[in-house]
């Protein structure tokens, strides 16, 4: 049984190595164990996530810098504001769902956790819609995509200071030339919050669905519906 479980953690690597050097390394350890399941195995473990594709390179890359003592450098997503981060890295963590890199930090001037993603933020926030800093949104983490999933907004809308700053932070300073944009800068509209439950995001939650497509009717782009039927997602 204990060696059973060796195995179960050694073949959990390759599903995200993109390699297959660990199942080679129980095929030394036991004949005919790197198949990925055999009549006596109870237990499998599938460390990949939906940005296999995009994550397996950054792990490669992220384990030969560790291993030559090398920095690395990459684009940050964070709610105070986008920006290149520059560290040396230390360890891999694989810690509930997600991958993370742990290292010191030269611009912080120390250790930080950085999780790894799909290379684009997961939960891009509008700019000029609620004000960040003030909001009552419910979130939940949701297995199915591996991220969190928000079934209720209820925030204030932005000021002008909110909006100024967040166009900022977003990189859309060019939105101040808009109708909307210019009236509330000029004090010209009220002050407002709101709120609500997203009832397709319930029953996608309910059907364990990976796409708000399933089980709402839109007009998706092409590209979108072909990545999803390749992974036997039908959108509606």
């Amino acid at each position: 049984k204990d060696m059973q479980m060796i195995l179960a953690g050694l073949r959990s690597l390759d599903s995200v190595s993109g390699s297959s050097y660990y199942g080679q390394l129980m095929e030394k350890l036991k004949p005919g164990s790197s198949d990925f399941i055999s009549g006596r195995d109870s237990v499998l473990i599938d460390l990949s996530s939906w940005s296999k594709e995009s994550l397996a390179p950054k792990i490669s890359l992220i384990q030969d810098a560790v291993e030559e003592r090398r920095q690395i450098t990459f684009y940050y997503y964070a709610p105070g504001g986008n920006g290149t981060r520059n560290i040396e890295p230390y360890y891999l963590i694989f810690k509930w769902s997600s991958w993370y890199v742990w290292g010191w930090c030269l611009k912080r001037k120390d250790f930080r956790l950085f999780k790894l993603n799909s290379g684009m933020p997961h939960d891009g926030r509008a700019p000029d819609y609620d004000d960040w800093a003030l909001n009552g949104d419910i979130l939940i983490y949701y297995p199915v995509i591996d991220q969190a999933v928000e079934i209720s907004s209820m925030g204030i809308r932005v000021d002008s200071m909110s909006l100024l700053s967040q166009l900022e932070k977003s990189g859309c300073m060019d939105r101040i030339a808009l109708p909307f944009h210019k009236a509330l800068l000029a004090g010209e509209l009220p002050l407002t919050m709101g709120g609500g439950i997203g009832q397709s995001r319930i029953c996608l939650l309910l059907l364990n669905k990976a796409h708000i497509g399933e089980v709402q009717a839109g007009a998706w782009p092409t590209p979108m519906i072909e990545k999803c039927r390749a992974h036997n997602i039908i959108l509606l």
